[in-house]
């Protein structure tokens, strides 16, 4: 935790013209008053939203950060538990390194020239999605309730894992 939390952190950045609407497809929370549930079993986490809008300047660490906080790590009583902070740490530290999809048990296939020319690699020419992965975008569904500020998630994919952790997809700490 020290080590992220020292990170720099790059202070009053205008992020006004992130639009929070994408496209018109989905409304996403545009204020840090919203409260954020992982799942409609977890408890809402304030501080999660960035306040993108005028006039406020957001920070973002230059590397990465994450949201999980000492006591957070010191309160589970399960290997489970723990092992789902831990990835949420990965989660919200590796996401830019793209670690998210791997820890997920989704792999990429690689492009046929490749595979052409390297033969080792014929069998990694179709991707591998886990049957425990939602499909239909649902893997990124939540609900936002603008009247009471909060936003739950559908799906907490940091507890999909654990839940799965015996799979040979994920987890390779079981493995």
């Amino acid at each position: 935790m020290t080590l992220v939390s020292n990170r720099p952190v790059a202070t009053d950045i205008n992020d006004q013209l992130e639009g929070r609407y994408n496209g018109g497809y989905k409304e996403y929370p545009n204020s840090s008053e919203y409260r954020v549930a992982a799942s409609s079993e977890d408890e809402f986490r304030s501080g999660l939203v960035l306040d993108r809008q005028s006039p406020h300047l957001i920070s973002v660490p230059y590397i990465s950060g994450t949201s999980v906080t000492e006591e957070m790590i010191d309160a589970p009583t399960t290997v489970d538990g723990l092992l789902e902070v831990l990835y949420l740490m990965r989660q919200e530290i590796f996401m830019a390194e793209g670690r998210r999809a791997a820890d997920l048990g989704i792999r990429f296939p690689v492009c046929e020239t490749e595979a052409a020319n390297t033969p080792s690699a014929a069998e990694y020419t179709t991707a591998q999605i886990p049957s425990f992965i939602p499909l239909n975008q649902d893997m990124d569904a939540f609900e936002m309730d603008k009247e009471a500020k909060t936003v739950v998630i559908k799906y907490n994919m940091n507890r999909i894992i654990v839940q799965n952790k015996s799979s040979e997809y994920v987890a390779p700490f079981f493995n």
